[in-house]
């Protein structure tokens, strides 16, 4: 009986072998979508962790305003938490090219002879990529070029530029000046290939440049490169990491604390008498690898993926549930007559249904193996490779992760199970008897058009059956219509997706920000000669804004956001450089001697609106409450804009003005390159940049994130296509002996495909614009799922991706019928004799 039952069940695989795909195609789908979704984030993170692994990556940096001593190195090295430790001299020069360029260049000071040597005590490992290791101490090693950092050959010669300050006293530094470049490496620490601020030259590195430790004359190290006992086992990115590292820089800045005080008195033991008040107490600057710009880019752009996998593929899930309830349906309702012969028979209504079960369960089944093996490999390496625009990618890792594998197998198998078992219930519970009898058809029925005389008697017989077919049967136009309105939603959030990405950079550094050079200044340092000349040059700049700025946290019912908080000198000027403004009104918010306005998506943190009280704590760890006035657009970073008056009042204490928001007429990059090398001149100034250098690596990080929506189109074009073959496919079967006797009739094959076809096209349209009107509502849950408190999504959907997402519906509609019409042409006439009487 059961070899009898599963023989059953091949043979009815062998002869609806394309309802068998269908289910097939649909799940390997939704599951090779989910599960590659799921996996890329992690791989990523993976990949990236196992190259810092390799590379042996610095966890955390320690950098001495002082300099750091042997005394320091022993101090560090007897913590049971320090695996290893190296120290560094680490300083930027100008440095002469060939060809005279000077770059603004960051110079190592590495002992590395433990890097020939191999013996382990080498942190931020250098990779040879082309060359050789420096063998003389006239010799050096340049990074890979990119984006900012040049390209220099290799036998090029670098000097030391005489455009350096304090020139003359250059040897107090280095004890070479010349260096030629032997090996050109990579280095962990810059596999990214965005921009690295620098405070001389043009405010931006343009070369970093290894030597060996000897060729520098300093007394003392200026940087430790530390790697953490246990790290390497924990994945970076992830939390346990960060909790490792946090708990082992507290405690490292408990020794620094004693070691500054025990290199404080040295100093001032050495130190004349008469210069011993002027001497300020060392510090150590404590650094962990959120602090290195690769680092923080990276997991900005993995966490991305994450955000947009745990909402996107659920929507595929839905539609495939839909595809298996239409054909197990279709299915069950074919052998009516063979299911109330069983039960005739006596077989219980569970061994019936095993059948469509087993059916069901094994395209699924294959289906999730087909989808795991494929998603977990294709789709993550396709978006890693995507990221090579701006990244010195590893060697990918894929992983096989079962826990993604059962969410997304299970998920997809649980809705084809429960649409297939609900298709079974109906059917199940009427009698055998009537179960063996066709089922009998509808009773004709006049539609609405036919009450329409004058539009009812103009149309052709065909139109007439057409509408009659459309609007009698309902369940066929709701399974087909439900079905294209969901590949046109998951089409319309890819394409608004695209929209609201492209708008973010246009819309942030063009239309809001209204300064496009920020200057940091030096709080014990006041304006002088070249800042100066440079702002009353009015033919390069056009007005600025002196404001307060640092890092803070905004708080509220046990929400905690960290913010940068500006406070203006003068309340009016920053309207002048800032356009604050209502995001869905447009409305101009104006800024004055009372105001506290905070950014959109941190208002939505908060969950705070106008006239709400909320706390705000400033970079000393005080906290004070301030009233909302005003809560404006704003798509990139997270803002609070303070009055005067209520900063002072709060925290009482006297605001050191420590950043210029400058608005300039300066457009080309040579012409910048040379303002920002005027400006990094003045001591007042610490940093110095144009927002066209932040827009641009803005603009890599976004076409990274473009890439993976047209993955996402991709994947819901063949979503489509998946979904209307099997649709028309069905509706096909369905009226087989329809189309045979039309043919009977003489209808030609181009008539009777016409028949179908303009069925199909008819509502494919309606599906489409229900589509339309979902897929607003599926690109703004998508949207707000995937924001967080630093990045705002643009909102809008153009209409050019309405159309474009109609359009492709319609073009997928129309390959479908067209691969379909073959299988109407072997519709033969005998076929209408077929059916049971």
């Amino acid at each position: 009986m059961k070899k009898n039952y599963l023989r059953t069940i091949i043979r009815e695989i062998k002869q609806s072998f394309g309802r068998f795909v269908a289910i097939f195609a649909i799940v390997a789908l939704g599951v090779g979508f989910l599960a590659g979704l799921l996996a890329t984030t992690p791989d990523m993170q993976v990949s990236v962790d196992k190259y810092y692994d390799d590379h042996r990556m610095a966890d955390i940096f320690i950098k001495g305003t002082m300099g750091l001593t042997e005394a320091d190195i022993e101090a560090v090295s007897s913590m049971d938490e320090v695996d290893q430790i190296m120290p560094a001299y680490v300083t930027d020069s100008l440095m002469k090219t060939n060809n005279s360029e000077v770059l603004a260049t960051r110079i190592y000071g590495l002992p590395l002879d433990k890097f020939t040597t191999n013996d382990g005590g080498f942190v931020n490992k250098l990779e040879l990529i082309n060359g050789r290791m420096p063998q003389a101490e006239n010799e050096c090693l340049v990074e890979r070029s990119g984006v900012y950092l040049s390209e220099i050959e290799l036998g090029s010669t670098l000097t030391v530029s005489e455009e350096n300050e304090d020139y003359e006293n250059i040897h107090d530094t280095y004890k070479t000046t010349e260096y030629k470049v032997v090996g050109i490496v990579g280095n962990p620490f810059y596999f990214s290939m965005e921009r690295e601020s620098s405070s001389i030259g043009n405010g931006g590195i343009g070369a970093v440049m290894y030597v060996n430790e000897s060729n520098y004359a300093l007394d003392t190290y200026t940087d430790f490169y530390i790697t953490v006992s246990g790290a390497s086992e924990l994945t970076a990115f992830r939390e346990d990491y960060n909790t490792t590292i946090e708990e082992t820089v507290t405690k490292l800045e408990a020794v620094g604390e004693s070691q500054s005080a025990v290199r404080y008195s040295d100093i001032v033991s050495k130190a004349p008498a008469v210069q011993t008040a002027d001497i300020a107490t060392p510090k150590w600057v404590i650094l962990d690898r959120n602090s290195n710009v690769s680092y923080v880019s990276f997991s900005v752009n993995a966490k991305k993926i994450a955000a947009i996998a745990t909402v996107f593929p659920i929507f595929f899930f839905l539609v495939a549930a839909l595809v298996a309830l239409t054909t197990m349906t279709r299915m069950v309702e074919e052998e009516r007559t063979q299911i109330g012969t069983l039960k005739a028979l006596g077989y219980s209504k569970a061994v019936i249904m095993y059948k469509y079960i087993i059916y069901c369960g094994l395209a699924s089944i294959l289906g999730s193996v087909v989808g795991l093996l494929a998603g977990f490999q294709l789709l993550p390496t396709v978006i890693w490779n995507a990221y090579a625009m701006i990244y010195h990618l590893p060697s990918f890792v894929t992983q096989f992760s079962w826990g993604f594998a059962i969410i997304a197998s299970v998920l997809a198998i649980l809705c084809t199970m429960t649409a297939t078992i609900s298709a079974c219930h109906h059917s199940l519970k009427e009698k055998p008897a009537t179960l063996m009898l066709p089922r009998a058809p509808k009773a004709g029925k006049r539609i609405f058009l036919e009450r329409i005389h004058f539009i009812w008697s103009r149309m052709k017989f065909t139109h007439k059956a057409t509408a009659r077919n459309l609007i009698r049967y309902k369940k066929h136009f709701f399974m087909t219509v439900l079905g294209i309105a969901g590949c046109t939603a998951l089409i319309v959030t890819g394409f608004g997706l695209s929209d609201a990405v492209g708008k973010i950079a246009n819309t942030q550094f063009n239309e809001i920000i209204q300064y496009d050079l920020l200057i940091g200044l030096d709080e014990n340092e006041h304006v002088d000669t070249p800042l100066n000349d440079f702002l009353n040059d009015a033919e390069q700049v056009n007005r600025y804004t002196e404001v307060f700025s640092e890092i803070g946290s905004a708080k509220r019912n046990g929400e905690n956001a960290t913010t940068t908080i500006y406070v203006p000198k003068k309340s009016t000027a920053l309207q002048e450089v800032m356009n604050l403004r209502e995001r869905k009104s447009g409305n101009t918010i104006i800024f004055d001697d009372s105001s506290v306005i905070v950014t959109e998506m941190l208002a939505s943190t908060l969950n705070i609106q106008t006239g709400d009280t909320f706390a705000l704590e400033n970079a000393d760890g005080e906290a004070a409450e301030f009233v909302l006035t005003g809560i404006t657009e704003n798509y990139v970073g997270s803002y609070v804009y303070v009055n005067q008056a209520d900063y002072d009042s709060a925290f009482d204490g006297k605001l050191s003005y420590n950043t210029l928001m400058v608005q300039t007429s300066i457009t080309s990059a040579s012409q910048q390159d040379a303002a920002l090398t005027k400006i990094l001149t003045s001591d007042a100034v610490t940093s110095a940049a144009f927002m066209t250098q932040t827009k641009k690596s803005f603009d890599n990080l976004l076409s990274s994130i473009n890439f993976v929506v047209v993955i996402l189109i991709m994947a819901a074009g063949a979503l489509a296509i998946i979904v209307l073959y099997n649709l028309t496919n069905i509706n096909i079967n369905e009226r087989r002996k329809e189309l045979a006797t039309l043919r009977v009739l003489g209808f030609h094959n181009k008539e009777v495909a016409g028949y179908i076809f303009r069925e199909t096209t008819i509502l494919s349209i309606i599906g489409t614009l229900v589509g339309l009107l979902l897929g607003v509502l599926l690109h703004g849950f998508v949207i707000r799922t995937a924001e967080t408190t630093d990045l705002m999504f643009g909102r809008n959907i153009t209409i050019t991706s309405f159309v474009l997402s109609a359009a492709v519906t319609l073009l997928f509609s129309f390959i479908v019928d067209l691969i379909m019409y073959q299988k109407l042409k072997k519709i033969e006439m005998v076929d209408s004799m077929k059916a049971i009487d």
